[in-house]
């Protein structure tokens, strides 16, 4: 019982880093046709 608590915290702190990461290379491409 004790190890369902902390295993819950760690899956969603996974998912969190992914969403981030994902953020910033969609918004490098945007800028770039732009000034072309």
């Amino acid at each position: 019982t004790t190890s369902s608590p902390p295993a819950t915290t760690a899956a969603p702190t996974t998912t969190t880093t992914t969403s981030t990461t994902s953020a910033p290379p969609v918004s490098t491409p945007t800028p770039e046709p732009g000034p072309s």
